[in-house]
This record gives C-alpha cells, structure tokens and sequence, in this order.
C-alpha cells in the first residue's frame, strides 16, 4: 500500500523583504520518509477583490536547516512586488508520486 505524506509542520514565513519571503517547514510528524520532495507555489492577491494570480514557477533558493533537532526546508521567494499579499503553498512529495495535504500561509511583502 503507498502512502501518501502528512502535511508539513511548523510552516512559518520567517521574513519578509520588499521583493519577498523566507519560509521555513518540517517535515510530517508521521512517516516523514514518505516527503521525498516538496511542491511550492505562490499565489499573489492581485486586486482588492480578492482575486487571485498563479504565479508560474520560477527558479527559488531551497536550502536544509536544522531547526531544533529536526531537518527543515528554508525557501527564499524574491521575485514579488513591495507590498503584495501573497499565499505560499507547501507539499511533501512521496516517492511513488503521491502528494501529501497542503499546508499554506497568507502575508504581505514590506511596502514600497
């Protein structure tokens, strides 16, 4: 039986820039071995209705960290616009190729 992942732990977006963001995750709680890889996307809030803009994915700085005892994902996001409400998105990847639950955050880029 495959399995598919567990949503990644402890999402944070640990900074942010006027062209971006730093975020940090862990792997699951439950059978981490299953998050071989990891989906990123960035949704940018392109107008006050809330209406939404996929960006397409793009080349992003993704690093390993320890945070605490475990070995955590930092990803640095740096091609959005000052002030700019964005939803960044994670999933863990199994090795079969069955995608785990999403875990998001929603914040904003520092103002122009």
């Amino acid at each position: 039986m495959k399995l598919a992942p567990g949503p990644a732990v402890n999402l944070a977006i640990t900074e942010t820039y006027q062209d971006g963001f730093k975020a940090t995750w862990c792997p699951p709680l439950n059978d981490p071995q299953c998050a071989e890889t990891w989906t990123l996307s960035t949704e940018v809030f392109s107008d006050m209705d809330g209406n939404i803009q996929i960006l397409p994915e793009k080349q992003s700085w993704k690093y390993e960290a320890f945070i605490g005892d475990d070995l955590c994902q930092v990803v640095e996001e740096r091609e959005l616009s000052c002030g700019t409400r964005f939803k960044f998105i994670v999933a863990a990847v199994s090795p079969s190729g069955l995608k785990g639950d999403e875990e998001f955050r929603i914040d904003e880029t520092k103002p122009c």
